[in-house]
């Protein structure tokens, strides 16, 4: 069998899933290309790196925190009644501020965004805002991800309002999301209208589905292993996704 249909079946084998649809994936071991597809990065405010301090595979993306993030060429967009999942590795520098820690969202608004940030005054760990939030609305928080070594999180939408987060490979709940799961991303390392949150750190083997990937994924996903390997060039028709039939995800 091709090398392909082997990653299709060793996929199906490990996660009780098939044909699943991975938008855009940036392993950052060299530049900021999309190893599924065309949605490019280009580095705007500022200047992006890469550095060998990687998580996996020879590179990471390098914020400083000034300001600087990487833009997508086409935005992708969410609505309410989609399923969605992203899953990333973030490594907070240690002189990072407390606040600079936007991961991905819309550069435009103060809505639709990921922020890992530590000991600020609104959150302690990871913050999800859906689109339809604003300023101090419809925030999901959860206190992980503090340190500043390389964590890996992940969030599942389901479609019907509820998400899911992951912490290095561990469960933080399904819950009914404040303010839904709609999610705009035009922009990688920073997520707010204004530069004050910008990630300051690394960013390290970023996917975006447009599937709810079930637990057994995220753990693939966790330990380098999905799909063959984090760096596979891997096809939009080869990845996990949920039988009918297959238990609910954890």
């Amino acid at each position: 069998p091709s090398f392909r249909s082997a990653i299709a079946f060793s996929l199906i084998a490990l996660s009780g899933q098939a044909s699943a649809s991975l938008l855009a994936y940036y392993s950052f071991d060299t530049d900021f290309t999309d190893g599924v597809g065309s949605n490019a990065l280009t580095s705007t405010n500022g200047t992006i790196t890469t550095t060998a301090t990687a998580q996996f595979g020879a590179g990471a993306a390098d914020f400083d925190g000034g300001g600087e993030y990487l833009a997508l060429s086409s935005e992708i967009n969410f609505s309410l009644t989609v399923t969605w999942s992203v899953s990333f590795w973030a490594k907070r520098d240690a002189a990072a501020p407390i606040a600079s820690g936007m991961v991905m969202g819309d550069v435009t608004t103060t809505g639709s965004f990921i922020w890992n940030t530590a000991n600020d005054s609104q959150v302690n760990g990871v913050r999800f805002r859906p689109a339809s939030g604003g300023s101090g609305t419809g925030n999901n928080d959860y206190p992980v991800g503090t340190n500043t070594a390389y964590n890996h999180f992940a969030f599942v939408a389901d479609g019907a309002g509820n998400i899911t987060a992951y912490y290095n490979n561990v469960s933080q709940g399904t819950s009914t999301a404040s303010g839904g799961t709609i999610f705009d991303i035009n922009g990688i390392g920073q997520a707010y209208d204004t530069d004050s949150f910008s990630f300051d750190g690394q960013l390290d083997e970023i996917y975006i589905f447009d599937e709810a990937i079930v637990s057994a994924a995220v753990g693939q996903l966790n330990a380098g292993t999905f799909g063959g390997g984090p760096r596979a060039k891997l096809t939009r028709s080869h990845l996990p996704r949920r039988h009918a039939d297959a238990p609910p995800q954890a």
